[in-house]
């Protein structure tokens, strides 16, 4: 059984990725079908997932979804043939910490970045 302490601190990290000068990377176009097909998969995970926070997961493994985020296919830094990084994406997931000798909150967000 795994004691989490609802009331613990958020822990994040402010250390931003330093990002090399140039240009920005260039968006791809994506086809009206392709569009569509986000579409119907979007209102479909919204009908089936209903209402958020959802908790996710067994066990000592556990993590509580706070925004599903949007797919953006335009852009190669989120999203590839193997790979899908919703913006806005948020999760809190619980781990043991050495440092603090207990279980803490640890919040996950996918930012855009730009």
């Amino acid at each position: 059984t795994v004691l989490v302490d609802e009331d613990a601190p958020i822990l994040t990290s402010n250390k931003r990725s330093r990002k090399k000068p140039g240009p920005k990377p260039k968006r791809k176009r994506t086809s009206a079908d392709c569009r569509e097909a986000v579409e119907e998969a979007r209102a479909m995970l919204q009908h089936v997932v209903g209402r958020l926070p959802m908790s996710i997961g067994s066990g000592g493994n556990i993590a509580r979804v706070r925004a599903l985020g949007k797919v953006t296919m335009d852009d190669d830094r989120f999203s590839s043939t193997h790979h899908i990084y919703p913006v806005g994406f948020s999760c809190d997931r619980y781990e043991f910490s050495p440092v603090h000798g207990r279980i803490i909150k640890l919040r996950c967000t996918i930012f855009d970045g730009e």
